[in-house]
């Protein structure tokens, strides 16, 4: 069932507004599609998901603070995103017998930020 028509049967049952329905019926999709996916434990890949994307917007924020210019062109973004990819990288080669995952993470969330920057911005 796609989200076109979630959002139907939930506007047919009068439950809400369009708009919401439309909101609704997007993350109703998203989750059947999660649910459906070849995951051991769909619920946990949501609840994580849903962190990560969390995450990824408190980065992008906390970015605009300390840089609230948009990127001025797409080579400036794309040398940005290099930058948080190089980094990701060399955390992953630092120690590749006891991996230090929060500092993987914490690289890979500011990639993200950054390229959600790039979509916003330049697109």
């Amino acid at each position: 069932m796609n989200a076109e028509k979630i959002k139907q049967l939930i506007l047919e049952a009068e439950l809400c507004s369009p708009s919401e329905a439309n909101k609704i019926s997007n993350l109703l999709h998203n989750h059947l599609v999660i649910e459906n996916c070849f995951c051991e434990n769909p619920e946990e890949y949501t609840r994580k998901a849903g962190e990560v994307s969390t995450d990824v917007f408190n980065e992008v924020l906390r970015a605009k603070k300390m840089f609230p210019k948009n990127f001025t062109n797409q080579h400036e973004g794309y040398a940005v995103i290099l930058e948080e990819m190089d980094e990701l990288w060399a955390e992953i080669k630092k120690n590749q017998i006891q991996y230090d995952i929060e500092a993987q993470r914490k690289e890979a969330i500011q990639t993200a930020a950054m390229l959600v920057r790039f979509i916003v911005e330049l697109t």
